[in-house]
């Protein structure tokens, strides 16, 4: 029987999200997968901003207002006909579980979602949640993770793919797939590849459409080190970034 899958995402983020739905979309027939979409508000905050400014070079901030400009004009914005698309303010309201109740969802994706899916969910619906998180799991938990990759100096970025349970991207590690760190590559080309390369929306349909297959695998760490949940960066931690070597 075809399992009733739920894709949880945000509307704030209008440069990845929508060419990730739409690449998603050309790529397999979205519409036998995935039956919704809710779009939830997360990403909008002067802090956050004021961060990327900083983190972006000024090719990538012309190409980000002109991507934006297009998509304010376009008629394409989310368009899938046979696809349920609903707006949610916030995903642990009484109004959020009364939908996800009443749908009846076997399967919910968040997919470059950022708000956090409290206890209460869990306790009163009965459908499985992942999440496709873009950071080595555990070492990179929370935010800004390709900002941490390349301030650590690492060689390699992660598409981790996860179950969601109570804490912060801590739930059973299932499937990952990595791309490696040129010495050009930046903040936010990392993000290109992680949610904008074929590769990448090849691996998500796959692990969506045959995640009973890998629901029972674990991925597990050789290193048993306790990783931190990363926050936004300090200032001295963007500085450091900016004049690295």
């Amino acid at each position: 029987m075809k399992k009733k899958i739920c894709i949880l995402t945000t509307y704030d983020n209008d440069f990845f999200t929508p060419q990730m739905l739409l690449s998603l979309n050309f790529s397999v027939n979205f519409e036998n997968i995935i039956s919704h979409i809710v779009f939830v508000p997360g990403f909008k905050s002067i802090k956050r901003t004021f961060i990327l400014l900083f983190l972006l070079n000024f090719k990538e901030i012309v190409e980000i207002l002109i991507y934006k400009i297009k998509y304010f004009i376009s008629s394409r914005k989310f368009n899938f006909n046979n696809i349920e698309k609903k707006f949610i303010k916030d995903i642990n309201s009484e109004e959020s579980i009364k939908f996800i109740i009443e749908n009846n969802f076997d399967l919910i994706v968040s997919l470059n979602c950022n708000q956090i899916i409290n206890k209460k969910v869990f306790d009163q619906t009965s459908c499985d949640f992942v999440n496709f998180h873009p950071g080595k799991l555990p070492n990179y938990r929370g935010l800004f993770t390709n900002f941490y990759c390349i301030l650590n100096k690492e060689s390699e970025v992660y598409l981790s793919y996860h179950k969601i349970d109570v804490g912060i991207d801590t739930g059973q590690l299932m499937r990952e797939l990595k791309y490696p760190v040129n010495k050009k590559d930046t903040f936010f080309s990392l993000y290109n590849k992680l949610y904008l390369n074929k590769r990448s929306h090849d691996f998500i349909i796959d692990c969506i459409k045959n995640y009973d297959l890998y629901k029972n695998d674990v991925l597990r760490r050789t290193n048993s080190t306790n990783f931190s949940y990363h926050s936004s960066p300090s200032i001295k931690q963007i500085i450091n970034f900016l004049y690295r070597h």
